[in-house]
């Protein structure tokens, strides 16, 4: 990733005259806090800064070493990092491995201490300064169709070190939900009224109580389609349109008649029967 800003700052320690100290921050906004020990010309990562909850492109940085500060400058602010958070370090252990040239163990014989700027003691109840780290992300607020999720932190000291937002939130699980399927309707009437159609049917993608009222998806087609045959186009010529059906008589039959328009039938003109009977239905009159 590339670099965008370097700070730098000459730290005197216990053991080395000088201990050369590199802030080097990348596109990300992710700042790597490394030591130069002078005998040994070896570079170590010291600590991993992140001020941001999102990525930052840090334009300018500047270390105001009587300050103990970093400024970092951003299109849209101006933040201030401490270059030293010692109270993250609560044992003699961990604050003498971790090499930083801003921390010290004061071996004072106090029960309760911790590890500060200059080898200080400080007292078991003092918070330090700056955030603390990130909780991890907590769960989606919904399995699919696109919640929320957070992470938060909390400030160990003083508020006026504690630039940015405390608690900060993501989506997530933004994939749609899945559905359920319908029945599938009736077909259709034949889209031909003779010859060779097609005719369809559907069914409609409904949401699960799992999905609420998210957008839904199902697999598969929510049309299907099919050939029908109607009566050949050839012998319905000569012959006028149906008749609707009539009403239902004593023995609940409907009919329907047709006539044929020309004089002579014969040949393909008027083929078929003339009058039709089918058992009563109550859909009303049909063609």
């Amino acid at each position: 990733m590339a670099l965008t800003a370097v700070a730098t700052d000459i730290i005197t320690t216990k053991h080395h005259v000088s201990v050369h100290v590199l802030f080097v921050a990348d596109t990300a906004g992710t700042i790597r806090k490394l030591s130069v020990v002078p005998r040994s010309r070896q570079t170590c990562l010291l600590e991993v800064l992140q001020p941001f909850a999102a990525p930052t492109t840090i334009l300018t940085m500047r270390l105001l070493s009587e300050a103990g500060s970093l400024y970092l400058g951003t299109d849209s602010a101006l933040v201030r990092v401490p270059v030293q958070r010692c109270e993250r370090y609560r044992s003699e252990t961990s604050c003498l491995g971790a090499m930083d040239p801003y921390c010290g163990w004061d071996a004072s014989g106090l029960d309760e201490r911790h590890c500060d700027a200059d080898g200080r003691c400080s007292p078991a109840n003092w918070t330090g300064l700056g955030w603390g780290d990130w909780s991890p992300w907590s769960e989606c607020s919904v399995p699919c169709g696109g919640g929320v999720q957070t992470k938060s932190r909390t400030c160990d000291g003083d508020s006026a070190a504690c630039l940015g937002p405390s608690r900060v939130e993501q989506e997530c699980n933004v994939q749609r939900c899945k559905g359920d399927w319908s029945c599938w309707s009736e077909w259709s009437a034949c889209s031909v009224s003779c010859g060779v159609g097609r005719r369809r049917r559907d069914r409609e993608c409904r949401a699960t109580a799992a999905a609420g009222s998210a957008d839904v998806i199902c697999d598969g087609a929510a049309t299907s389609e099919e050939p029908c045959e109607m009566t050949s186009c050839t012998s319905l010529e000569g012959w006028n349109q149906w008749s609707v059906w009539s009403l239902c008589d004593a023995r609940g039959e409907q009919h329907r008649a047709r006539h044929c328009m020309v004089s002579e039938p014969g040949g393909e003109l008027c083929q078929g029967e003339d009058r039709q009977a089918r058992l009563c239905v109550d859909t009303g009159d049909a063609e």
